[in-house]
């Protein structure tokens, strides 16, 4: 899945910021907002210009992982550090790393769910259109993969009504010949999902997940 920018911004502008800000800054947003996808979609960016990054995603216990490639040598000078949950480090850790990647000449990239005192270089939502793009694309790929009403995939009406097209459209419409229990969701019904669970696109997704197959087993 690929993260999709806002009007105007892509990779290169990111990039752009990045280095204006001295080689360090932070992508904000809340959870499900497509801040690990950014990350990984930025890291493609750089790899393609020869500049190689280091991922870390934190989790208690995993200071170790960057300590260990720390000490190796593995992270070299002119390369890049990116710690996926900065804000979840204790400050104290936080201004260690800091210290350290700044001495080495490393670039530190941040993601957060509240600012952690690094510059900001995008902050991540999800609005109506985002969701229904992501949506279409996992139903896409599920039925490209499954067929369309094949064996694990939605049956096709549940494909055109989650689908849709540009928000303020309206959704195909299922035949009560291909499968009266297939979920549909709306452009109000997606907002109000949206709304629900605070723009966390995740959480939307299963719970759309939930209902269908709560319909399927019906």
């Amino acid at each position: 899945m690929r993260f999709i920018f806002r009007p105007g911004e892509t990779c290169e502008t990111l990039w752009a910021r990045f280095q204006k800000a001295g080689r360090r800054g932070q992508i904000v947003g809340p959870h499900g907002t497509g801040k690990s996808t950014l990350v990984l979609e930025f890291t493609r960016f750089l790899a393609e210009q020869g500049i190689a990054t280091h991922v870390f995603r934190w989790r208690p216990g995993s200071q170790g992982e960057l300590m260990a490639a720390w000490r190796q040598g593995s992270i070299r000078p002119g390369e890049i550090v990116a710690i996926d949950g900065y804000d979840q480090l204790p400050l104290s850790d936080r201004l260690v790393w800091r210290f350290r990647l700044a001495c080495r000449r490393v670039g530190l990239l941040a993601t957060t769910h509240r600012e952690a005192a690094l510059p900001v270089l995008y902050r991540t939502e999800v609005d109506l259109w985002t969701a229904r793009w992501v949506l279409r694309q996992i139903l896409t790929a599920a039925s490209a993969e499954a067929g369309v009403g094949g064996a694990g995939s939605l049956p096709s009406p549940a494909v055109a009504n989650l689908t849709g097209v540009r928000a303020g459209s309206e959704p195909a419409a299922a035949t009560p010949s291909e499968g009266e229990n297939a979920p549909s969701c709306s452009d109000d019904e997606l907002s109000r999902l949206l709304d629900r669970h605070g723009g966390n696109l995740r959480e939307v997704l299963f719970e759309l997940y939930d209902r269908y197959q709560d319909a399927a087993e019906g």
